[in-house]
């Protein structure tokens, strides 16, 4: 990789190292995240649907290496969920968590009770808590 290449490159050959090949269409948001939550912004997600046969892995493309984020005991790092296809409340979900990362730090094995919290709703999912896993460690060029 190149010294013009961008961030979002960056990000996604280190991902991509370790996940494997993402899905041809990215989920770019329209409004960019480091515009802020009260503006509107989002995070990227990447889909990673050759990840698990259990479903796609969304995984955000914004967070590791940002100043704004609280990092955890292994630095600054993306957030992910895995589910099966036809629902989206996993990606609004990382969405939303994104911005309270910049607030407060998840950790390995951290257990969030979602019912009241970042929970979208979705008549599908009966999910009413969350829990924090390293799923993979790495220093993608300084975004760590």
């Amino acid at each position: 990789m190149n010294e013009e290449a961008s961030d979002l490159d960056v990000r996604l050959a280190g991902l991509e190292s370790f996940l494997g090949k993402s899905d041809d269409t990215h989920l770019h948001a329209t409004i960019p995240f480091f515009v802020g939550q009260d503006l509107g912004g989002s995070p990227d997600v990447i889909p990673f649907s050759r990840y698990s046969d259990l479903g796609t892995l969304y995984v955000t493309c914004d967070l590791a290496g940002s100043d704004e984020q609280q990092p955890n005991e292994h630095g600054t790092y993306e957030l992910a969920v895995c589910h099966t296809e036809g629902e989206d409340w996993g990606i609004e979900l990382i969405c939303r968590l994104a911005y309270y990362t910049q607030r407060a730090v998840l950790d390995h094995g951290q257990t969030m009770d979602i019912l009241r919290g970042p929970m979208p709703e979705s008549p599908s999912s009966s999910i009413s808590a969350g829990y924090s896993q390293v799923l993979v460690l790495t220093d993608i060029r300084g975004f760590r």
